[in-house]
């Protein structure tokens, strides 16, 4: 089965970072980040595998940079930016 979703995510250090996920509930994750609670906020979420919670928690620390969201069924992409500081690299 392929999954429906995808993330291609760049981290501040400047590695890369892939996530495939059909849980469209992810998506409203994305919608609440940074959660009020913070990394707790991940225990009440739709999120079980290892990946999806490494990326939820770079993301909520402020670590990407930027990603881009496919939705491969609608062949939709979007980027999402993040703040910029002076200490990203290219």
């Amino acid at each position: 089965m392929n999954n429906r979703y995808s993330i291609l995510a760049k981290f501040r250090e400047g590695h890369y970072f892939y996530l495939n996920f059909n849980n469209p509930k992810i998506l409203d994750c994305l919608e609440q980040v940074p959660p009020p609670k913070g990394l707790l906020a991940l225990a009440e979420w739709p999120i079980y595998n290892h990946a999806e919670i490494e990326f939820f928690v770079e993301l909520i620390n402020g670590n990407i940079r930027y990603y881009h969201l496919k939705d491969r069924r609608l062949n939709v992409m979007k980027t999402i930016k993040l703040d910029q500081t002076k200490f990203d690299n290219n």
